[in-house]
């Protein structure tokens, strides 16, 4: 049976071609862990190395396919399988150098002085690398297959077979057929080109012309398959570049070209759904992200030649494996969730006052229905605060004086003093519990520790947060207003001035609520906010520069890491809350105060808030329902990163320092990147 040697050389070109894909993903595990954006220039040469030594290996992979190739074609054509013993084809090192730098480092610089953002910067760069990978690596097969060419007394010279897709430059050299080998020409190549050579041998039937090749050579002259002149051909003319371009773009896209009809990749290229051929480069694409540079260094390994060699590759086919692996795990993924660390429950501390709780409650509104008192609600009696100090301080006084007001009976009374001594009493399997759940937790945050430092490095993320140092401080309430007043002239008169003006009075409640509710700060509320809320965003300017807010505020603001609030008995830690991200959907009312002043709206949390240059803001004291409030705006859905919590040294409040993280940075991510970083010197 006869050898079909048309389709060896395509069989031999589509290996080729699956091997450069090898390398090529090796390479761009190389690209993105050895170049640093931060310094191009010092680690470039770590990555050079990286990047010489995986072109290198799969030069002389691919040499060793083309070297079998070669055999298997000759065989085909009615010879023995005897190959010239040939080196394999050394690389310019110089050239290859100057390639991958021109590629890297010079084409990020050259695309970050265009305004292109670094990401956008990065992947070119990359993809022009990767090109060059492919150009540098096929070089040396092709150059073997020439140079065996020339050497074997049955070999007639060499085609060009094309990648089943060529460009109008490679169609054109494949239409010019073979070359003997007594000539002289070479094979060029593009960067990311994928076409190959075919040796062919005496008494071959065709005499080295495929059948894309005649198809192409007929375009070029100007026939159809039997001589027939084209039409809109002029006999005999010379085609210019372009001319050809023109002539080959339309043959191979009309399915009754002989062009079109002999790459079977264009066919498919045009019965299949742009969708599906686009999923299946996406497909692809993955796949050799997570495991195409592993294959290459274990394919490098078994063609190492000596002991050492096949070790190192096989290292790096390990370290290059992880890496891929990492990439694919954390590459665009949101941020890992730090676990929550649990709290000691040895006692069983105010859950002992649940049953005594309810019926000192059912007490007090049984009580207001009897006299037609309308206030039935205990946590809103002014004297709720007695009952507080009895659950979370145990607190005897305070249970006094609601037996001396009626709150409780002597039998609540006895009720209430039986659960201050269950709260304090073990929980029986208490710390066994929470042992072997505090072992868990560390367990998930040594994990947490790993997975975040992995999705820092693989995303590139260093800390984005500023603290709360060298942010504009002013030394007293005046002098704040009095930046403002400069710096915010107030907005001219129209709808989103009366929206600001509308939300400065009672509106705030209702509407904030509304705000909260939607959640949504991309989108405006339905209903009747919506139109306010479209105004008033509209009113908002940006900051011109970092500067700080005070913002007068209570527990119940906040939520620690497990979604508690303050007005849980007892309330959580406050020092829980530094290091997590606090969202307000509503509109956010500061005060411009001095460093060490109190916000103008009280709380026993005073907030003390780094708003960055560019947020949305709104100064709206001036024309304000309540003027003297000295109340600055943030827009709404700001979100803050706590930085410290620590008692007032000069009161009974606390003092929040938070930042606020900026509109286009994902929250999630800021928090995972972020340090807490407290003001040197506190502000109170």
């Amino acid at each position: 049976m006869a050898v079909d040697l048309v389709g060896l050389s395509r069989d031999h070109m589509a290996k080729q071609v699956r091997d450069a894909a090898v390398v090529q993903a090796g390479l761009a595990v190389a690209f993105d862990k050895g170049l640093k954006p931060a310094d191009l220039d010092a680690s470039f040469p770590t990555y050079l190395r990286s990047a010489l030594a995986l072109v290198s290996a799969g030069r002389g992979m691919a040499t060793g396919t083309a070297r079998s190739y070669y055999g298997d074609a000759k065989q085909g054509a009615g010879f023995d399988k005897t190959i010239p013993a040939l080196a394999t084809p050394e690389m310019d090192i110089f050239k290859a150098t100057q390639a991958l730098l021109m590629t890297g480092p010079v084409a990020i610089k050259k695309q970050l002085a265009s305004g292109v953002g670094l990401v956008a910067a990065m992947d070119a760069a990359k993809a022009q690398t990767l090109r060059v990978g492919k150009r540098l690596t096929l070089e040396a097969p092709r150059q073997h297959l020439i140079q065996l060419v020339r050497k074997d007394k049955d070999a007639l010279g060499w085609a060009r077979v094309s990648d089943g897709q060529p460009c109008h430059f490679c169609a054109m050299l494949v239409g010019r057929g073979p070359v003997y080998k007594e000539g002289t020409a070479r094979f060029k190549a593009h960067n990311g080109c994928g076409c190959s050579v075919r040796p062919f041998f005496k008494g071959e039937a065709d005499g080295g012309w495929s059948p894309d090749a005649k198809a192409l050579r007929n375009l070029w002259d100007g026939v159809d398959e039997n001589g027939n002149p084209l039409p809109g051909r002029k006999e005999g003319a010379t085609l210019t570049l372009a001319e050809w371009r023109a002539f080959y773009g339309a043959a191979v896209n009309d399915p009754g070209s002989p062009v079109f009809k002999t790459f079977t990749e264009k066919v498919a290229k045009h019965i299949s759904a742009p969708a599906v051929v686009e999923a299946r480069k996406i497909a692809v694409s993955a796949y050799a992200e997570q495991v195409a540079a592993q294959k290459a260094a274990e394919k490098a390994a078994r063609e190492a030649a000596d002991t050492a060699a096949k070790k190192a590759a096989e290292e790096e086919a390990k370290k290059a494996a992880a890496e891929a692996a990492k990439i694919k795990k954390w590459k665009g993924k949101p941020a890992p969730v730090k676990p929550v660390e649990p709290k000691p429950a040895s006692t069983l501390g105010p859950a002992a006052f649940d049953g005594w709780l309810a019926a000192v409650k059912k007490r007090y509104a049984d009580f207001a229905a009897k006299t037609g008192n309308p206030k039935s609600d205990l946590t809103l009696s002014l004297n709720w605060h007695y009952v507080q100090k009895v659950i979370n301080g145990h607190d005897k006084a305070a249970l006094d004086a609601l037996k001396t007001m009626s709150y409780v009976d002597d039998q609540l009374y006895a009720d209430a003093l039986a659960a201050m001594k269950a709260a304090d009493a073990p929980i029986p399997g208490a710390a066994e519990a929470y042992k072997k759940e505090l072992t868990s937790y560390r367990n998930r945050l040594t994990r947490y520790k790993r997975y975040i430092e992995e999705w820092r490095e693989v995303n590139g993320i260093t800390s984005t947060a500023k603290g709360m140092d060298d942010a504009l401080i002013f030394a007293s309430n005046r002098e704040a207003v009095e930046w403002a007043n400069a710096k915010f002239p107030p907005p001219s008169e129209g709808v989103g001035k009366a929206a600001l003006y509308k939300y400065t009075g009672g509106s705030y409640r209702p509407w904030n609520q509304a705000l909260r509710e939607h959640a949504n700060p991309d989108t405006l509320p339905p209903g009747s906010w919506k139109t306010h809320t479209k105004n008033a965003d509209a009113a908002f300017t940006r900051a011109p520069e970092d500067f700080i807010v005070t913002r007068g505020t209570g527990w119940d603001e906040f939520a620690t890491p497990d979604g508690k609030r303050s007005f849980r008995i007892p309330p959580p830690p406050p020092e829980d809350l530094i290091g997590t991200v606090q969202t307000q959907h509503g509109y956010t009312s500061t005060a411009m105060s001095g460093q060490s002043d109190n916000s103008s709206f009280g709380g026993q949390v005073q907030l003390k808030i780094r708003v960055p240059e560019g947020h949305p803001v709104a100064w709206v004291d001036p024309f304000s329902q309540f003027r003297g409030e000295r109340e600055m705006l943030l827009a709404r859905s700001t979100s803050l990163y706590i930085h410290n919590v620590y008692k007032s040294g000069r009161g009974s409040h606390y003092v929040v320092e938070a930042e606020v993280i900026p509109k286009d940075v994902d929250p999630a991510s800021f928090a995972a990147s972020a340090v807490p970083t407290p003001a040197t010197t506190p502000f109170q």
